[in-house]
């Protein structure tokens, strides 16, 4: 089940090693090829021109549905994404990459850090231990420094690309959006349960009509004046 066990150096500060291993599942993925957009690599110049040329004060309708004026703008959206975002055809997953760019310097002082860690094991010498400390809070400062000039870039790009700066901001979230499965009659806890997301919307969506209130038609009604007399 396990095999490849391997020390590995601390992380941060910390004394304790870290494992590393491979777990084996005997399980076959099959992955299929899937179409990504390089959203990085986007011409946003020429998206935006082609948004400003639409006239949304009269697409986009008052007298309209919601959902007409809305898969309207789906649609004018998704055209331009095939026009002016380049795709790229991922056939399986690899390494998982960085968070952020790390890089040559930064790559090589963990490196050493990694090599003078498994030394530790072996020689227990306070030479070595010396120096791995001093590689290590390199290591850190370097990181940290990569870090912020990257998430600096971010935030100077957020308005001409704003996906990078959310997928960032997704990937240091801990918790992961999502909505779980569903009963398909929202008042019987022993109904059955549905893991489709149309039927998931259209429950919720029938779900939050209907504590709704219903306004009359017509003016709404002028409270009546109390005159309020000044006690003395």
């Amino acid at each position: 089940m396990i095999s490849n066990l391997e020390y590995m150096s601390p992380l941060g500060k910390s004394d304790h090693c870290v494992l590393s291993f491979d777990f084996n599942c005997y399980v076959n993925i099959k992955r299929a090829p899937r179409i990504a957009n390089l959203y990085n690599h986007g011409n946003y110049k020429d998206f935006i021109q082609e948004l400003n040329k639409i006239d949304w004060h009269n697409k986009l309708n008052a007298e309209n549905s919601i959902d007409k004026n809305w898969n309207y703008f789906l649609t004018i959206l998704k055209e331009l994404e095939s026009r002016f975002v380049p795709t790229k055809t991922m056939t399986q997953i690899g390494k998982k990459r960085n968070v952020f760019p790390i890089d040559k310097k930064t790559r090589e002082l963990i490196r050493r850090k990694n090599i003078l860690s498994k030394k530790i094991i072996t020689k227990q010498d306070p030479e070595t231990r010396a120096e791995y400390n001093k590689v290590r809070n390199q290591a850190k400062t370097s990181v940290n420094k990569q870090k912020k000039l990257f998430e600096k870039g971010l935030s100077e790009n957020a308005k001409r690309n704003p996906k990078a700066i959310w997928s960032y901001i997704k990937s240091k979230s801990k918790t992961r959006e999502g909505i779980g499965d569903l009963h398909v009659d929202t008042e019987d806890v022993k109904s059955k349960k549905t893991d489709d997301n149309k039927q998931k919307a259209e429950i919720l969506s029938e779900y939050f009509t209907s504590v709704f209130t219903n306004e009359p038609q017509g003016n709404i009604p002028e409270p009546k004046h109390i005159p309020l007399d000044k006690k003395k």
